[in-house]
């Protein structure tokens, strides 16, 4: 009992720490959220969208 308690201890220690240093790297350089929230597949339509645009603007 007492190993599943200290286990439990490291885990949200570890977690706690990740939390903190991403909420810092948040306030400091303010490009984590954006760069997670516009990775998904929305994102990678959008992009070749625009891809598309530029590439069928320029042919004329």
């Amino acid at each position: 009992m007492q190993m599943a308690i200290t286990f439990m201890a490291v885990v949200a220690g570890m977690v706690f720490s990740l939390a903190v240093a991403l909420l810092v790297e948040e306030i400091i350089f303010g490009q984590v959220f954006r760069l997670l929230f516009t990775s998904g597949p929305r994102a990678s339509g959008k992009l070749a969208r625009q891809t598309i645009a530029v590439k069928s603007g320029s042919e004329r």
